[in-house]
């Protein structure tokens, strides 16, 4: 048998020091993509927790919304309306919370830091490009609120929603048809 080594003596501290140098590069950067690629993991579950928390809030609002029975008050910052069991249900929003029937909604990591309700007498009426629709022509004792005899008159509201975390904000918006009338 031909003999393959001929040299039992083993590595030498170079060759040894030079696979130690490659071997450091090599790893430090699988380390530099490990540590980037778990930072982006990690920005995006925080996002993407927002994103879902958000849509909680909004589709519930919007589901409230779309079954109830009509408008009972409507502000730019309250809406009331009567919910199919005829309770009435009232949204607030006071410049820093919104409000559910006085409950907070968001939570300590979900902020809701805006909310506008904006309103049209009749489904194709266009919204303004402000943050608040006019609807003075729906207000017909110009008390700034659209009362119970006046929503016959409210046939849409746009909500739009801000919310935020440390770093991230998310905006959603839905537009709802009221399609009755509250009966209390």
């Amino acid at each position: 048998m031909p003999k393959i080594l001929c040299n039992n003596k083993g590595f030498t501290i170079m060759e040894t020091v030079v696979s130690l140098l490659v071997i450091s590069i090599v790893m430090t950067i699988l380390m530099g993509v490990y540590v980037y690629t778990d930072k982006m993991y990690l920005k995006n579950l925080a996002f993407s927790s927002l994103q879902l928390n958000s849509i909680n809030v909004a589709k519930t609002m919007e589901r409230n919304l779309l079954n109830c029975r009509g408008v009972v008050l409507a502000s730019e910052k309250e809406l009331a309306i009567q919910k199919p069991d005829g309770k009435v249900g009232t949204y607030e929003w006071n410049g820093e919370n919104l409000s559910y029937n006085h409950i907070k909604l968001g939570s300590s990591t979900l902020k809701i830091s805006n909310c506008t309700f904006e309103y049209a007498g009749k489904p194709q009426d266009e919204f303004n490009d402000g943050s608040f629709a006019d609807f003075t022509s729906i207000d017909r004792n110009n008390d700034g609120k659209i009362s119970l005899e006046e929503t016959g008159l409210l046939k849409m509201v746009r909500v739009t929603l801000l919310f935020a975390d440390k770093k991230d904000t998310c905006n959603y918006s839905f537009n709802v048809h009221i399609r009755g009338k509250a009966v209390l």
